[in-house]
C-alpha cells in the first residue's frame, strides 16, 4: 500500500484528536506524498511506543512525527521548506518548541485532567475500544498522561497559571503569524503543518475550553486554520 501511516481513529470530525498526527498527516498532504492512514487497535510497534509513526513500502518503521518528515523530505526531496532564511529556519525552530514542548501540554490538561474535558475525551477517544474493557482503559489512560503533566512541569501549577501560559502561547502565535497568510510568508512551510495541528484540534473539538476561547478571539488565527483545513483537507 505504499507508506503507511500508523495513528488513532478520527475524533470529532476531525482527521486525528492527536496535534502530531494531524501535523504529520498535514505535512504529507503540504509534500504531496501519497499515504494510507491506519489506526491502531494494538499497543503501537514504534521505537518510542508512541503514535504516529509510518510504515515504509520496505517494511521499516519510522517514529517520531519530525524524525519522520526529516527523514521523508530527505529521500524524497520535499522543497517546501528551501527558500527559508537561516533567521526563519531558527523562528521555525523555537515556534516549533512553543507548540509541542509546552502548548501541546496545556491542551492536554484541559483534556485530560479538567472534569468536563475529561468527560467527552474519555467517550470519544476509547469509542474503538472493545466495549468489554473500556471501563477499565480510560482511568489507566489518564494516569499516564497525568503523571506526564506532572513531569513536564505544567501539571503542578494552578489551573489559573496552566490557563495563562497556554493563552500567551496562542498570542505569541498569532503575533508571529501577523496579516500574512502563513507563518513564512505567501505559501506554507512545515512550521504550518507544526502549528496546524495543535490549533486546529483546538478551534474544531467541540470542547468550550479557555484555551479555545483565545484562540478565537483571533480572528487571524481562525482564518489561517481555515484556509489550511480548506487547502489540505478539503473543508474550509
Amino acid at each position: 500500500p505504499g507508506l503507511v501511516v500508523w495513528g488513532m481513529p478520527p475524533v470529532w470530525g476531525m482527521p486525528s484528536a492527536s496535534p502530531f498526527c494531524l501535523k504529520l498527516e498535514t505535512w504529507l498532504r503540504m509534500a504531496a506524498l501519497p499515504y494510507t492512514p491506519r489506526y491502531l487497535d494494538r499497543p503501537p510497534r514504534s521505537s518510542t511506543g508512541k503514535v504516529p509513526y509510518v510504515e515504509l513500502p520496505s517494511g521499516e518503521l519510522l517514529a517520531d512525527s519530525s524524525l519522520i518528515i526529516a527523514e521523508l523530505t530527505r529521500t524524497h526531496g520535499v522543497q517546501l521548506d528551501a527558500a527559508l532564511t537561516p533567521t526563519q529556519r531558527g523562528q521555525a525552530v523555537a515556534l516549533q518548541r512553543l507548540v509541542e514542548d509546552h502548548l501541546y501540554f496545556a491542551l492536554a490538561w484541559e483534556r485530560w485532567h479538567e472534569p468536563a474535558g475529561w468527560a467527552e475525551t474519555k467517550v470519544a477517544y476509547f469509542a474503538h475500544v472493545p466495549a468489554f474493557i473500556r471501563w477499565m482503559v480510560p482511568p489507566i489512560a489518564r494516569r499516564g498522561v497525568l503523571r506526564a503533566l506532572h513531569g513536564h512541569g505544567i501539571g503542578r501549577l494552578r489551573p489559573e497559571e496552566v490557563v495563562a501560559a497556554g493563552c500567551a502561547d496562542i498570542d505569541a502565535l498569532a503575533q508571529c503569524l501577523g496579516e500574512g497568510p502563513y507563518f513564512f510568508g505567501g505559501e506554507p512551510t512545515t512550521t504550518d503543518a507544526v502549528v496546524y495541528g495543535a490549533l486546529a484540534n483546538l478551534h474544531l473539538a467541540p470542547l468550550p475550553t479557555a484555551l479555545q476561547a483565545r484562540l478565537r478571539g483571533h480572528a487571524s488565527l481562525v482564518a489561517w486554520v481555515e484556509r489550511m483545513r480548506g487547502r489540505y483537507w478539503g473543508e474550509g
